[in-house]
């Protein structure tokens, strides 16, 4: 029997659209079928044509599509190239349906369907519904999900004499009188689950190209429209501010623009030489952090206090490219920024004692920052407005985040104001600035919270409509 919450599902989905009104979807009653074995389909591997590289060379103009393992068109090629290698949908109302039949994640998924004439060059497997009675929709969302259900990887993939041995059950609806025969009812079954699955991507569509750019555009202009000490941003730091029971307006605080390098110096880290981490006997405890590109933090490593016979007491890393000892940094029991000097250079990265409890080390392409003052600069506040100055310089592999280019950035530091110092200014800006991020987090978790429910209504309407399985 079909399930009760999609019973009231259906019967809304009638109403809505007015359709199928004699259709009883509670008096439904189903077989469950061995899809592989008793389905009536025919399963077709691929039809290798050549390699990658010769078929990015073709790329007919009336050609036929060419599908591999991906989702993609790989080319278009003329039939008659290839006249052994065609496969052809013999009713393009009920298409054929392949998915990839290899690799980690692709293996069970990447479902295409096919109408007319079409290749399948490699690694995919084709169920031909031509003599079928199964509706290749309807299969599709009772299959949609096994590679999850069967774990289906390199090594265990869903070959067809597997796929056969697994017995993959789906629930066929029962004939319920000449009009609505089981092939009809398997069609309107998959109408209705995208009839939802229509209402629910809709509103996906809404999040995604209204909701989430506003809350990005949001996030992106707390700081320019803070330092700007734009009207609206007063408006609300004053509101704040009173709640909170400071006495300052941000209109009136004026902001001095000092040098960076007046603030901060900035510390390069060590040499390692290339294949350290990767050497078995010195995985440790403390991490190596590059902050570059590709690794942040490329492994973890043992202490290397002690290493150099001649300083036992400080941390050594031998470089055996240059033969010779490099004196390492070891940076523990504080809170320390970092700065990733290649790459998409000039990130500040937080790096909490509390989360680096045996502290870290750093590789030539990570700056540590060191503050000249603590006294007169707070660090939470120094960061948003570093991230605030640095928003020009597009720091890359070509304009590195090096002291020379580094220089340029200015931080715009409160002067006192009233009774308040610029540190105590600093404090209270700090609170003000990161209750705000808060609020646009908070923002960005409703923003998923619906995204998730719109999904979830989707997979659980298509999970009970084949509940019977």
């Amino acid at each position: 029997m079909v399930d009760k919450q999609i019973v009231k599902l259906f019967q809304q989905f009638q109403k809505e659209t007015g359709k199928y009104d004699d259709f009883e979807i509670d008096k439904l009653d189903f077989d469950n079928v061995d899809l592989f074995n008793e389905g009536n389909v025919v399963l077709r591997g691929a039809l290798k044509l050549e390699t990658h590289d010769i078929l990015e060379k073709i790329n007919d103009e009336n050609g036929i599509p060419v599908f591999d393992a991906s989702i993609n068109i790989l080319t278009y090629i003329d039939e008659k190239k290839y006249r052994n290698c065609v496969f052809e949908n013999k009713n393009n109302s009920n298409p054929d349906l392949s998915f990839a039949n290899e690799g980690n994640s692709s293996a069970g998924t990447n479902f295409i369907f096919h109408t007319y004439k079409y290749f399948v060059n490699n690694h995919r497997t084709v169920i031909d519904f031509s003599g079928s009675e199964c509706f290749s929709k309807y299969v599709y969302y009772s299959i949609k999900n096994m590679k999850e259900e069967y774990g289906f990887k390199r090594g265990h993939v869903p070959s067809q004499a597997r796929l056969k041995e697994l017995g993959i059950i789906i629930p066929i609806p029962k004939q319920l009188n000449k009009t609505y025969t089981s092939f009809r009812i398997q069609e309107i079954l998959v109408e209705f689950i995208e009839y939802f699955s229509n209402y629910n991507d809709s509103k996906l569509k809404v999040i995604d190209e209204k909701i989430t750019p506003k809350i990005n555009e949001i996030e992106s202009l707390i700081l320019p429209l803070f330092f700007a000490k734009e009207e609206r941003m007063c408006r609300r730091f004053n509101t704040f501010a009173a709640k909170e029971g400071f006495d300052v307006k941000l209109e009136d605080v004026e902001f001095n623009s000092i040098g960076i390098l007046n603030i901060v110096k900035f510390v390069n880290g060590s040499e390692f030489p290339k294949s350290y981490v990767k050497r078995s006997g010195i995985k440790g405890e403390i991490p190596l952090i590059s902050a570059g590109t590709k690794n942040d933090i490329m492994g973890n490593i043992k202490t290397l206090v002690g290493n150099n016979p001649l300083h036992i007491d400080k941390h050594y890393v031998y470089n055996d490219t240059k033969e010779k000892w490099n004196e390492v940094k070891h940076y523990i029991n504080n809170d320390y920024y970092t700065l990733t000097a290649d790459g998409i250079g000039g990130t500040l990265i937080p790096r909490l004692k509390k989360d680096y409890l045996n502290g870290f080390y750093t590789t030539n392409v990570c700056k540590v920052v060191d503050f000249l003052s603590d006294k007169e600069t707070n660090k939470k506040f120094f960061y948003y407005s570093y991230n605030f100055g640095r928003v020009n310089l597009n720091f890359d592999f070509g304009h590195k985040a090096n002291n020379e280019n580094l220089s340029k950035i200015n931080i715009n530091i409160p002067k006192p104001y009233k009774s308040y110092t610029s540190y105590e200014l600093q404090e209270i800006f700090v609170k003000f600035i990161e209750e705000y991020f808060q609020h646009v987090e908070k923002m960005r978790g409703l923003s998923n919270v619906l995204i998730n429910k719109y999904k979830e209504h989707t997979e659980t309407i298509i999970a009970r409509t084949f509940l019977n399985k």
